[in-house]
């Protein structure tokens, strides 16, 4: 089903970035089990980082976002982390969130365990993908970006 609100319009981002954005979500959905809550293990267990600097100060993250990973593959650096809540809280968060922080929206959509949309602002074109993690109250969060 398509996410309801999100703009349409911008170029849809290459196929080669979003599949970037889904194999980074395969190794963070890993292991992702266990118990549902803010604490449960599957949103704080495992490796943590600072959140990185390609990251630009101005992309919105939900409040108790936990950053896992950040690698660059084919000219785009792709930063994982995991957040608390649900999927629908999650989406909603980055479709008020992104505009106020003048990023553009560009075509989103939804099914029932995933959303995901492209954006561009600030320098950068990206796309973002938020996973339902099942058994917990966490969602796999992706943003693959790309000087634009």
């Amino acid at each position: 089903m398509r996410l309801i609100g999100w703009k349409a319009g911008l170029a849809r981002a290459s196929v080669p970035l979003i599949l970037l954005v889904a194999a980074g979500l395969a190794l963070a959905g890993r292991g992702s089990g266990g118990q549902a809550g803010a604490a449960s293990p599957c949103l704080s267990a495992g490796t943590r980082i600072a959140r990185p600097a390609d990251l630009p100060a101005s992309f919105p993250v939900p409040r108790g976002t936990i950053f896992r990973a950040r690698s660059s593959r084919l000219g785009a650096v792709i930063v994982e982390a995991r957040v608390p809540g649900t999927l629908r809280g999650a989406r909603d968060f980055y479709r008020g969130e992104l505009p106020r922080a003048t990023y553009r929206l560009g075509r989103g959509d939804a099914e029932r365990y995933e959303a995901e949309t492209d954006f561009r602002g600030h320098g950068i074109a990206g796309h973002l993908r938020l996973n339902a993690l099942p058994g917990c109250r966490a969602v796999a969060l992706a943003v693959a970006l790309r000087p634009s």
